[in-house]
């Protein structure tokens, strides 16, 4: 068996939910197997205009292996803010959204703009190689 991933992929769907812990709240979804992200959205229930996310692959322990975020910018250029419909919507370029083995995390992390407690939620869409 080869060990290139095909461009085509079973379109499959994951979703998450998180409440947030001094204004921070982490989706964690265990990656099943090799995915092909295509994109997703993220959003609180009770949106706040300076609230934002950021996209992690890790390993289990946390360890980030590679990152949706730019973390070649400041710090506070880093992620998405969540926009005036209370949601982000981001899409994969390419071939960026390979995610190579199971057991690997995908982590999305919302920060609430005004720091409260809120509920964060995904859609991840993403695509089973075949």
């Amino acid at each position: 068996m080869s060990n290139v991933i095909p461009d085509r992929a079973i379109v499959k769907m994951a979703k998450g939910k998180a409440t947030a812990v001094n204004g921070v709240a982490t989706i964690i979804i265990t990656v099943p197997a090799v995915r092909k992200v295509s994109g997703g959205q993220a959003w609180f229930e009770n949106h706040h205009p300076d609230d934002s996310v950021q996209v992690f692959i890790t390993l289990p322990d946390g360890t980030v292996l590679n990152t949706y975020t730019d973390t070649q910018v400041a710090a506070d250029n880093q992620g998405w803010y969540i926009g005036p419909s209370g949601k982000t919507e981001i899409r994969q370029m390419a071939d960026f959204g390979t995610i190579p083995q199971a057991g690997l995390q995908l982590r999305v992390v919302g920060t609430k703009g005004d720091g409260s407690a809120d509920t964060l939620r995904t859609n991840v869409l993403w695509g089973e190689p075949y």
